[in-house]
Formats: structure tokens, C-alpha cells, sequence
């Protein structure tokens, strides 16, 4: 009966685990100290030793779901120390049988491991003592490497979640501005907004009393003072829109249907008369369309309200795929009211560009990721689902990045957070960027061979990363050297916004400006662009939804700080059979994919060359 309810609790356990709840419990079972539990000697760490105990297959199945997703540094070493121990350590009689710790950063360690009476014993033993041992330390070395391989080390946010429509037929019913947060307060929608694109700017018009007396004061200021009618970005500079996303996969099943909606501009909600369905909104809005894989952009100056496309796209589920605008506002507006926009896809230009009416779009207008405003919402434009996507960094600047930026952006991947205030020096690695680059490319689904895709992308000197800088004459191995090091003006970004989860982000109650107080579900996503003092930086966003941050340490990151890929190469001397060879150069490898710390602490620390020597 003890065994029964152990089982029926450990499933429990089990569902709240699964990838589908990293949104909710995961995170929060991870933060728990379970990890630790499970590995340690004096809790259930004898019980995953013994594969006979009936509770064993969920117990590891447990730690295997717990430690994939997210790990402190201390539960990451209490499981290198319960997994790899037994590898590292054998019985040695000069210690009495009895092991001891694991000193991770010494290669010296696996010195015990093959230390001449172990292997004389080894040697006499029967064949059963090896093959029990064998199977022991593959099954620990096979767990090590599904923890590995199925850490995602990219925060992101959820976006999407039901139908376009929903919110124009079936909520005939709810205010237009409200309908959006209805279904975000039900659970059924997420997504992101600005409040504000321009936070030093001030209303044309307020919808209470005491913003009217501050409208009235306004008017009989000197014209110095008066707000401005239009955001500058749609009149001089420009600007530059990045973002990253991913289509998850769903019970192995393609998405090939809905609209994805990336960037949406709009008017503020508080201007005259918006509540009303005939009332104008000036908006620039752009989405991509799964079912053409094309990128579509509606702005309320387009012709029979029928959007612009660009040509087709290819866009894979389960990989990031990064995307950037830009907008190039009329040089001379007298002559022509077209505007550029642009589109690149993974670093590399789409062929075509839009010419699109110029919108005039206030500072005070707001910004939606996830869903296009609510007045397009409702129109019945644009219908059918909006399924759920992944939404990584994003970036807006108020200035054109060129074909080459958006490259480097792309090389320097989902997972780095320093675009335009500096990083870790691994970042700099041009060799590691390079690598990592390689397998992005690789997975993108882009037609051709990865060298095909870097001459399309001008940059066919990464394909001899390592030796092109030696044959020039020139010891400088940096991005720099080849243009792909994207700086950045902290003056310029208008806004940041990365997926940190922090349970005092959310929000109970700020202005009626912000439509916060009529959602119970949202949170405060901090602009990063804010340490700045820049003048144009845009307002903290609020998440709307339910269950939609997603922010892992996975296992690739906590090796990065506790010493990189090289701690694993004793693992490599120690395994005495070609199964766990096999095992330990996997493990090694799903450390260093896509991830250039490790990739580049790896071959600076000398770990390819001891990792040689090794074989």
C-alpha cells in the first residue's frame, strides 16, 4: 500500500513537471530544492542507486524533468557529484573502500579511477562484476546526457494562445479596448505591451477631468512646449525592429496555420472617441502568415485595408528564427510619401522591400507583440487563430541598421543579453560565435550548404574561422575583424525586453492609462533601455496572460560558470568500455551546442587538445 501511494504521488509530481507546465509549476518545482533531495545521500540518493526499488524508473524519470529545465550552482554540483562520483571514484583499497568528494576543476581526479589496483582487480573480476559495472555507469552517464541535451538555455516569453475570431464575433458584447484583456484575464490570450513608445512624452487629450485641466495647460504653454504630433522615428531617423521567436512543436504535428503577430504600432486608446467602432486609429501593423509563410504589414494608410507582403519565408518548428525591420521614413516628404521597409530572416535579407504609405503615429502610441491592436482586431481584417509561439529578446532602436548588423545579431544567437552594453569576453570568441553559427544555419532550413548560406550573407570568411586572420598576416581573431560585432548606441534603443521571471513583477494596480487594473493576469517586464538617460527610451511593457514566462538555467549554463566544458574530461579517461566512451563524448558535446562561452572556454582552456590527447 506504501508503494501505491508513493506511485500514485510521484505521478502527480510527474504531471506538474512536464515541458508543457514550464510556464507554471516547472519553474517553480525546480526552485524548490527537489533537485537536491533527489541527489542527495541521506534523502532519496540511496533509492536512485538501487534500480530494484519500485519507485525507481519515476524517481529518475523526476530528476531527469527537474534538472533539464532549471538548476541553482548548488544543485547542479550535488548532481555531478551523485552521477559522475561513482565514474570518478572506484573502491580503492588504500582508502579503506570508502569515496571520497570529487575535486571537479582537477584532472588529476580520474588519476584513482585507473590507479593500478582497481585495474588488476578489473582484470581478474568475472565478466557479470564488469557488465553490472558497465551498465551502472552508462545509465548514470546516459541521464547526465538527456539533462544536457534537453536544457534550453533561452528565457522567453509565450505569446498567442486562441482567435482572431473570437474577439471580432463572438464579443460583440465587450468594449473594443477590452476585449483583448478579457480573454487575457480568462487565461485564453498572452501578450506584450507598451504603453507608451515615448515615455517623456505628453497626451494630445486625456479621458478624465484632471487630464483635461492638464490638457487646457498645455494649450496656453508656449509652442516650445507643446507635445508632438507624430513619434519622430516615422519622420527622421527611422527605426530598426529584432526580435526572435520559435514555433514549438505540438505532439509531433507542424504548425502550418494562424498568424504569428510581431510588431504592432498604434494610437493611444485614450484619444477622442476611440471606444467607438467608426473612430480613426493610425497604426502600423506586421505579422507573419503561417499558412503562405509570408510576412504580412498593414498600416491604416494601405489601399482597400489589404496588406503588404514580402516573399516567402521558411520557417521551422522547434528552431529560433530571428527577424528584423527596419523603417526608412520618406527622405523628402514634400516629393513622396512612400516609406522603405525592410526585412531580413536569420541574418540574411529578404530579396524584396516594401514601399508603404507613411503612417503618422503620435510618441504617446502604444505597442503590441503577441496580437495586433484592438481596433484591427475587432475589424474582421485579419481573422483565423492565433496559435502559440515563443518570443525571445527583442530589441527596437531609432536608427537603420544595415545587412550586416542583422547578421551579427543573428550570429550572436537568442541567448545573448549584452547586444548594447557589453558581455562576458567568451562573447568576442570570433571561432565560438562562428561554431555556433554553423549549427544555427544548419537547422534553419535554408536551401544549400552552410557555406552557400554565409557567402548569401557576405560573410564567407567564418567558414575558415580559426585560420582566415593567420593566412592574412594577422593575429586579430575577432568579430570585429569581420564586421560582424554589432555595437550599438545605448542613446538609440528605445526599447529591451528580455523574459526574467520574478515573482515581484506583478503588477496589482498601476494607472488607468494602462489598462493594468482590468487584468488580474500581468506582470511588469522591465525595460532595459530605461539605465539610459536617452530621451526616446519607451515605458516598461506589462505581460497579459496566464503561465507565459518561461526562464531556464539549464544545464550548459551552470557548467559555464562553475568551469566550463573541461570539468567532463576526466569522465572521458575514466570509462573503460566503448558504450560509456560514446556516452561521455555525447555528454560533452550537448554541453558546447549553440552555446559560446563553453564552446570558446573549451578551446582557449586547452580542452580540445587535452581531449586529444585523451583518445
Amino acid at each position: 500500500s506504501h508503494v501505491n501511494l508513493g506511485k500514485v504521488a510521484l505521478d502527480e509530481i510527474l504531471r506538474l513537471c512536464s515541458p508543457d507546465m514550464a510556464g507554471s509549476t516547472l519553474p517553480l518545482m525546480s526552485s524548490s530544492g527537489l533537485a537536491l533531495s533527489l541527489t542527495s545521500p541521506v534523502e532519496f540518493g540511496p533509492h536512485l542507486d538501487d534500480k530494484s526499488h519500485p519507485l525507481y524508473s519515476r524517481l529518475i524519470l523526476l530528476l531527469r524533468r527537474i534538472t533539464a529545465f532549471s538548476m541553482s550552482y548548488i544543485d547542479f554540483v550535488s548532481l555531478l557529484r551523485f552521477m559522475a562520483g561513482p565514474i570518478l571514484l572506484a573502491n580503492d583499497a588504500t582508502s579503506g573502500g570508502k569515496k571520497g568528494r570529487i575535486e571537479l576543476p582537477v584532472i588529476k581526479s580520474s588519476i584513482h579511477a585507473v590507479s593500478k589496483p582497481n585495474i588488476s582487480k578489473d582484470i581478474h573480476s568475472s565478466s557479470q562484476e564488469r557488465q553490472s559495472r558497465d551498465a551502472d555507469l552508462s545509465t548514470r552517464l546516459d541521464t547526465l546526457c538527456i539533462i544536457a541535451e534537453r536544457g534550453d538555455h533561452v528565457s522567453r516569453f509565450l505569446m498567442g494562445g486562441d482567435s482572431l475570431n473570437t474577439v471580432a464575433l463572438y464579443m460583440q458584447k465587450v468594449n473594443i479596448d477590452e476585449r483583448l484583456y478579457s480573454l487575457a484575464e480568462g487565461g485564453r490570450l498572452s501578450f506584450l505591451e507598451v504603453p507608451k513608445v515615448d515615455l517623456g512624452a505628453r497626451s494630445l487629450d486625456r479621458g478624465n477631468s484632471n487630464n483635461s485641466i492638464q490638457t487646457t495647460n498645455l494649450q496656453q504653454s508656449s509652442s516650445n512646449n507643446a507635445p508632438e504630433k507624430v513619434w519622430s522615428p516615422f519622420t527622421s531617423t527611422g527605426f530598426t525592429y529584432s526580435v526572435w521567436l520559435r514555433l514549438p512543436k505540438s505532439g509531433g504535428e507542424s504548425m502550418d496555420s494562424g498568424s504569428l503577430f510581431l510588431l504592432d504600432i498604434s494610437s493611444p486608446p485614450n484619444s477622442v472617441n476611440n471606444n467607438s467602432s467608426n473612430a480613426r486609429c493610425d497604426f502600423l501593423s506586421i505579422w507573419l502568415d503561417l499558412d503562405q509563410q509570408e510576412i504580412c504589414v498593414l498600416s491604416s494608410t494601405s489601399s482597400r485595408n489589404e496588406p503588404n507582403r514580402f516573399d516567402s519565408t521558411t520557417t521551422l518548428d522547434g528552431i529560433w528564427h530571428h527577424f528584423v525591420f527596419t523603417y526608412q521614413p520618406p527622405k523628402r516628404p514634400m516629393l513622396s510619401r512612400k516609406a522603405t521597409l525592410a526585412a531580413f530572416l536569420d541574418g540574411r535579407a529578404i530579396e524584396t522591400e516594401l514601399r508603404v504609405e507613411n503612417v503618422n503615429i503620435p510618441p504617446t502610441a502604444r505597442i503590441h507583440i503577441g496580437v495586433p491592436n484592438p481596433k484591427l482586431a475587432a475589424s474582421g481584417i485579419v481573422r483565423g487563430p492565433m496559435p502559440i509561439w515563443e518570443l525571445g529578446p527583442s530589441l527596437m532602436l531609432c536608427t537603420v541598421l544595415d545587412a550586416k548588423d542583422a547578421t551579427a545579431i543573428f550570429a550572436a544567437g537568442p541567448d545573448y543579453h549584452g547586444l548594447f552594453w557589453g558581455d562576458r569576453p567568451q562573447r568576442l570568441s570570433f571561432t565560438a560565435n562562428a561554431t555556433a553559427a554553423f549549427v544555427m544555419l544548419a537547422k534553419s532550413g535554408e536551401d544549400g550548404s552552410v557555406a552557400c548560406a554565409l557567402r548569401r550573407r557576405h560573410v564567407p570568411e567564418l567558414e575558415a574561422a580559426g585560420h582566415v586572420m593567420r593566412e592574412r598576416g594577422s593575429h586579430d581573431d575577432s568579430l570585429a575583424s569581420v564586421g560582424l560585432l554589432c555595437s550599438v548606441n545605448p542613446e538609440e534603443v528605445i526599447f529591451g525586453f528580455h523574459a526574467i521571471f520574478s515573482p515581484s513583477d506583478r503588477v496589482t494596480g498601476l494607472s488607468s492609462e494602462n489598462r493594468i487594473q482590468h487584468c488580474r493576469f500581468s506582470r511588469r517586464v522591465a525595460n532595459v533601455a530605461l539605465l539610459n538617460t536617452a530621451d526616446n527610451v519607451a515605458s516598461d511593457a506589462v505581460l497579459y496572460g496566464n503561465n507565459n514566462i518561461v526562464a531556464p538555467n539549464c544545464f550548459a549554463d551552470n557548467l559555464q560558470w562553475v568551469g566550463g566544458p573541461n570539468i567532463l574530461l576526466p569522465l572521458v579517461d575514466a570509462v573503460q568500455s566503448s558504450a560509456c566512451l560514446a556516452l561521455s563524448l555525447r555528454l560533452i558535446r550537448a554541453s558546447v551546442n549553440q552555446h559560446s562561452p563553453n564552446l570558446e572556454c573549451l578551446q582557449a582552456g586547452g580542452g580540445y587538445r587535452m581531449l586529444g590527447l585523451l583518445l
